[in-house]
């Protein structure tokens, strides 16, 4: 049996900030990583521990060879105060091959009524999202994104089944909004090396159990502004999302 913790830490911010915030950061010594250690630092110093090699959040655990990992992003807004196509929302994100190359950055601007996305369903399921940042910049309330962590179980097939233990999403300092989840699984384990999701009810909460390791899983968390149409309040200006999901592969 092995147990595989994922750890994502969305950044939302408006596009004015005063740049002193503190920010965890797991640091990982050159030519050491196993002295990996959590370190608190100023927003401004943030870039250059990320170019070597560090990440955003607490460190993860050993253990942590995640399974579930972010995939896909997705934005739009549903303010219609005005006729233009685009609000000036924007999602930023770094993200690589899985395989761990073609690293690349790029921004979405949030359409509106319509999502704008990183990737496709079944191409999501070859990419990693390394870094998140929702930037709101329009005027008014009403952005609404998502993200989607990725599971490929391919490499399991021979295990038992799997169990997503919990699922954890922290705010701090929430703006108004709600978080939904959805979980999407490949149940039917049609081995055809193509994502053949079906929806998996989260009525009974975690943690879920499947009698054999689905080839695919998509958990989709959906952030949604309550206040649509009201003016932001410019003087919260950082916001962080965490996000902790726990499985278990269970083996013959």
């Amino acid at each position: 049996m092995s147990k595989l913790l994922a750890l994502f830490l969305l950044i939302f911010s408006f596009s004015v900030f005063a740049g002193n915030e503190k920010v965890d950061v797991c640091h990982i010594p050159p030519g050491n990583p196993d002295n990996a250690h959590t370190i608190n630092v100023s927003e401004n110093a943030v870039s250059a521990h990320l170019a070597h090699g560090d990440y955003l959040g607490a460190c993860a655990p050993t253990s942590s060879a995640a399974k579930f990992y972010p995939c896909n992003v997705g934005i739009r807004h549903r303010n219609t105060f005005n006729g233009t196509a685009t609000s000036h929302d924007y999602v930023t994100y770094t993200y690589s091959n899985i395989d761990g190359t073609g690293a690349s950055d790029l921004v979405l601007e949030a359409k509106r009524n319509s999502y704008d996305f990183a990737f496709s369903q079944i191409t999501a399921f070859s990419k990693k999202l390394e870094e998140v940042k929702i930037n709101l910049s329009s005027e008014r309330m009403g952005t609404d994104y998502y993200v989607d962590f990725c599971f490929d179980g391919r490499a399991n097939n021979g295990s038992k089944g799997l169990r997503i233990e919990d699922v954890t999403h922290i705010s701090s300092n929430p703006f108004p909004i709600t978080v939904s989840r959805e979980l999407y699984c490949d149940i039917h384990n049609r081995e055809n090396g193509r994502p053949d999701l079906s929806r998996i009810s989260l009525s009974g909460g975690f943690p879920i159990s499947f009698n054999k390791v689905p080839e695919f899983c998509r958990l989709r968390f959906h952030v949604i502004e309550t206040n649509i149409g009201e003016a932001r309040n410019w003087s919260r200006s950082f916001n962080r999302i965490s996000t902790f999901i726990e499985s278990e592969i269970f083996s013959q």
